[in-house]
């Protein structure tokens, strides 16, 4: 017993030596660079381990209620990635960064916005380390969306291409619109031009670069480079509750699936 205890102490002494530390200079600073005193005073936004500010001459604009902290900028709670990466920002005159509530990203993230670019994020959005939101047009993520590590986001080409028969030159930007309560595994790449529906799950490594509100089905689970539905009428378990019960009971019982109860069943979205 005493043993447990002393194991379970040094365990939670351990996580927080591991975390990256608060960055309280950095955090004041990109709380009154970016947005408006009345709400900069109460630094919303924190910033985590190192993060290299190469120019912060876009705004951001915080929707709702407004907290310490709501805004975790490189806390690595995910687990997924050693301590040594470097986060970064990158905000160009004219673009915007827009939070709708509380919004979380792991270690290693980059956010780089140009050519007056918005991004939006909804409450309590949560991106894996190393996740990179490239920015030239509009990416929109939908409330409660949680993104696996290593996954990029781009609503440009980047560089424009012209058709050497034709002479014809097609924009190299469009829009990015993630669902709410989507669930993007790692490794993927959400391009230009996409858009998904409540509750999609993506499988690691898929590439997505279309509208898939117009395919039919509902909670839909995409795969694939170019990603394609392989499944629907399947969603996410996002409750910590259910999901700490499914694990003891798969562990406890030789059963390989089980069924919820109804209440099990509506709450399994929430988090």
């Amino acid at each position: 017993m005493l043993k447990k205890i002393f194991n379970k102490l040094l365990r939670h002494i351990e996580l927080h030596l591991a975390f990256n530390r608060l960055r309280i200079w950095k955090t004041i600073y990109v709380n009154f660079r970016t947005l408006p005193f009345h709400i900069a005073w109460k630094l919303p936004i924190y910033i985590y381990g190192p993060t290299r500010l190469y120019s912060l001459a876009g705004n951001i604009e915080i929707k709702g209620p407004i907290r310490r902290g709501m805004i975790m900028l490189g806390r690595d709670l995910g687990l997924f990635s050693a301590q040594h990466k470097s986060s970064m920002l990158f905000l160009d005159y004219n673009t915007k960064i827009v939070f709708s509530g509380p919004c979380r990203f792991d270690i290693g993230y980059a956010i780089r916005l140009t050519n007056n670019a918005i991004a939006e994020f909804g409450k309590y959005t949560r991106f894996g380390s190393g996740t990179q939101i490239i920015g030239d047009h509009h990416i929109k993520i939908g409330d409660y969306t949680g993104v696996a590590y290593n996954s990029c986001f781009m609503d440009s080409n980047l560089h424009f291409t012209v058709n050497i028969e034709s002479g014809m030159v097609k924009n190299k930007a469009g829009e990015v619109i993630v669902g709410k309560y989507n669930w993007i595994a790692c490794g993927s790449i959400i391009r230009k031009g996409t858009v998904t529906k409540e509750y999609t799950i993506v499988a690691s490594r898929s590439l997505l670069n279309k509208d898939y509100t117009k395919q039919e089905g509902e909670f839909q689970t995409l795969a694939g480079s170019p990603a394609k539905i392989i499944g629907t009428s399947h969603k996410r378990i996002f409750s910590r509750a259910i999901e700490a019960s499914l694990i003891q009971y798969f562990k406890t019982e030789n059963h390989s699936e089980k069924h919820l109860t109804p209440e099990e069943f509506q709450n399994a979205s929430f988090l």
